[in-house]
């Protein structure tokens, strides 16, 4: 008889899909926990120390500018945690002294001093979320401490670390004793703008440049040094405008200094 006899449709066993013998994929790795990273910014901040500490020797930091930058990037990637922009800023308030800062390494330095002033205000300003406690009066306090001590070091840093005529071992530089003459009689004494007007063509003859006494008394120099002369203060005028521009801009920048956490700070503390 056949199988379908009957009206009957014949019974078939459901295949099962072969095992594979690859594992299965594991879960995407969460994030670093917060002690971990705390852990890691831990580190990472013993170790700007320690550059700090061996600074101007090999594997220490020789310049400002390596030492903020560091300490910039610990910035970008630390715990959500008011307790360590406290101590990033602790460090480079601290730390900053022991650096000769030169003006083109402000720019390294005002930087981070904003990036610390809008994570400090993001944290004086954001909204209490559950689990999550906010600033408190003591850090508060601390925080303006901070800021102002932060503000005086700035200020007198160009007075006490810019420019102070040490040499890069940090010594003063050695003044090179002066020539002695062979004899302490042949001294020739200097002579006046008179006596030098008399004396014009004799100079000339020596190769020297004559000069000529106008009838009120002053030197009558050649139009070629006079000239040359005008130059000179032009580009001694320009050089004092810059310098003029640098300082201004300097001055604005101090003024900023955290100065978006001193607005909320003056509000909270008042």
């Amino acid at each position: 008889m056949s199988d379908t006899a009957g009206g009957f449709m014949p019974t078939t066993t459901p295949m099962t899909p072969p095992q594979s013998s690859q594992p299965a994929p594991s879960p995407i790795r969460p994030l670093l926990t917060t002690k971990k990273r705390m852990e890691r910014f831990e580190n990472r901040l013993t170790q700007v120390h320690r550059r700090h500490i061996t600074r101007f020797t090999q594997g220490g930091y020789e310049y400002s500018q390596e030492f903020v930058q560091d300490l910039l990037l610990i910035l970008n990637d630390m715990p959500d945690e008011m307790q360590c922009l406290l101590q990033i800023a602790n460090v480079f308030n601290e730390n900053l002294y022991g650096y000769s800062i030169k003006w083109d390494e402000w720019n390294k330095i005002f930087e981070l001093l904003r990036k610390l002033d809008e994570a400090f205000y993001a944290k004086l300003t954001a909204p209490l979320e559950t689990g999550k406690r906010g600033v408190d009066m003591t850090e508060k306090v601390r925080l303006k401490s901070l800021i102002e001590r932060t503000r005086m070091h700035i200020v007198q840093l160009p007075e006490d670390g810019h420019d102070d005529g040490e040499n890069e071992d940090g010594e003063d530089p050695e003044v090179l004793p002066q020539e002695e003459s062979d004899s302490e009689d042949e001294v020739e004494p200097v002579k006046g703008a008179m006596q030098l007007a008399a004396e014009g063509v004799k100079q000339g003859e020596a190769g020297r440049v004559p000069v000529e006494c106008t009838p009120g008394g002053m030197l009558d120099m050649p139009s070629d040094v006079n000239e040359r002369r005008e130059e000179e203060l032009e580009e001694l005028d320009d050089d004092d405008d810059e310098e003029d521009e640098a300082e201004l801009e300097w001055e604005i920048e101090v003024s900023r200094v955290y100065i978006k956490t001193m607005e909320v700070l003056g509000e909270t503390l008042s």
